[in-house]
């Protein structure tokens, strides 16, 4: 019995050490907002950012007297960008989880619609996590359903 349960073991670990996705940690970051003149052509669209200049053309700073702005240290870190349609219904996009293989970022999003607002929002996430080889396919997963691909730039 010892070793039948010495054996269950051993595999399972096999099979979670074969397991090709990791999950990494990430950091939201706040008091940003969707550029006016950045195109949505989607239901949901994902931006990925390698240096400050490509970071900019997607997103501004959102400065009061009272908040603290965390920038993106690009030596180190990929932002990313997930946006949804302007909406006049409270909406926000969470990240639930970001895994990384060999050639792809996948993105487990949760997306929340509440109340109907009097105004219209963009509702978007920015985070980062550990800097990101160039060409890996980025792909927003909402369940078991891609609502968004692109690739890192």
């Amino acid at each position: 019995m010892k070793n039948t349960l010495l054996s269950i073991g051993l595999a399972l670990t096999a099979l979670v050490a074969c397991n090709n996705s990791a999950g990494v940690e990430f950091k939201k970051l706040s008091s940003y907002f969707l550029n006016n003149f950045k195109e949505l052509p989607d239901a949901v669209n994902v931006f990925t950012a390698q240096n400050d200049s490509a970071f900019y053309e997607v997103v501004g700073i959102a400065k009061t007297m009272g908040n603290k702005i965390t920038v993106p240290d690009f030596s180190k870190e990929t932002a990313f960008i997930v946006a949804g349609q302007a909406t006049n219904y409270s909406t926000t996009i969470d990240v639930e989880q970001v895994r990384v293989t060999a050639t792809d970022v996948i993105i487990d999003i949760k997306i929340t619609i509440g109340e109907e607002l009097t105004y219209t929002i963009v509702p978007m996430i920015v985070f980062t996590m550990p800097k990101q080889n160039n060409d890996k396919v980025v792909s927003v997963m909402e369940g078991a359903a891609a609502v968004a691909i692109s690739k890192i730039r």
